[in-house]
């Protein structure tokens, strides 16, 4: 039996994987081989883990993080935005608000600040909102390069109730808000 390539987008789901495969192929029982590399370039960590055995031919696994340089500052934006845009909502929810706030910077080539203070844009932020050490964290994880829609840029967002439309196609519900943007390209 052949096995093809594995791609993981998702960190947290693909520890479990990894660690299950890896303690398979490293019985002495199984013989298995393992190998192990990590290519880093542009803010982009590509962990490449081989596995085989006399079983199976072999089993590539990949697990891809992209990080974001942000600075504190960023971060404090992030945090302020998501205090007013979504502090109701659960860590998925906050971290989605956050991908997508990051999303958009890329995509316009625009700073973090420009985005949220856009006019008519991230309503929710204000200077005057508190910077609390959940929301860095959460700001801080959406840097590292976790996402709530790993296979999705997102560009926008509503309150899910909102009749409003937009000309980017709907990816999901989280709490109380729709989440729109594209597939990502990679």
């Amino acid at each position: 039996m052949k096995l093809m390539p594995v791609r993981l987008m998702i960190m947290l789901g693909c520890t479990i994987l990894i660690s299950s495969i890896l303690s398979f192929g490293n019985t002495k029982e199984s013989g298995g081989i393992v190998s192990e590399s990590i290519l880093t370039m542009n803010d982009v960590d590509i962990k490449r883990i081989s596995v085989s055995n006399e079983e199976t031919e072999s089993v590539t696994i990949e697990e891809i993080k992209i990080s974001h340089e942000l600075s504190d500052e960023d971060l404090k934006y992030i945090a302020k935005t998501l205090y007013g845009e979504c502090r109701g909502e659960d860590d998925l929810g906050r971290l989605a608000v956050a991908q997508c706030i990051i999303d958009r910077s890329e995509a316009n080539n625009k700073s973090i600040r420009d985005i949220v203070t856009a006019k008519n844009q991230f309503q929710g932020y204000r200077t005057s909102n508190p910077v609390l050490s959940e929301l860095i964290d959460i700001a801080e994880r959406a840097a590292s390069g976790e996402r709530a829609f790993p296979n999705h840029e997102v560009y926008n967002f509503r309150r899910s109730n909102s009749t409003k439309n937009w000309f980017t196609p709907y990816i999901g519900k989280i709490g109380n808000h729709a989440f729109y943007g594209e597939m990502r390209r990679n």
